[in-house]
């Protein structure tokens, strides 16, 4: 029996990832895995450079960029450490971007969660960032 199994992730044609895959969080039934990629082959319109969280559904074989804001805009700074529900409904993580949900503090981490529970076009996104206790006195980055 052959317990362990190595997958690829795939370009938008099938070609290798330009870039390397990482933090693979994975749901409980193995459907669903959220990863961090720096790759800009495997989703339209990635930012090079730049972390952002992805979720591929093996099932089907797609890839859905999930570190992007309730209007499918791509988060405009890294994304990291993406953790699945055991469905693979939600997917939270960390941020550093200021656009993925208003009232964003300037220079704060932020913490959020996307329901990706309904995809069409490009998943419905439910971003919520958590306040913090107390805000961070500074200084902020520019």
């Amino acid at each position: 029996m052959q317990r362990l199994r190595r997958f690829m992730v795939r370009g938008l044609n099938g070609e290798p990832p330009d870039g390397p895959s990482y933090f693979p969080s994975i749901s409980s039934d193995g459907r669903y895995v959220a990863f961090v990629s720096l790759a800009t082959n495997l989703v339209a319109g990635v930012t090079p450079r730049r972390d952002h969280i992805y979720l591929l559904d093996r099932e089907t074989n797609t890839i859905q960029r999930i570190s992007v804001s309730s209007q499918n805009q791509p988060g405009n700074g890294n994304s990291q450490n993406p953790a699945i529900s055991a469905d693979g409904r939600h997917v939270a993580f960390s941020s550093e971007a200021r656009n993925l949900v208003e009232g964003y503090p300037h220079g704060a981490l932020g913490i959020y969660i996307h329901d990706v529970s309904h995809w069409g076009n490009y998943p419905r996104v439910d971003a919520r960032r958590f306040g913090l206790a107390e805000p961070f006195p500074g200084p902020y980055p520019p």
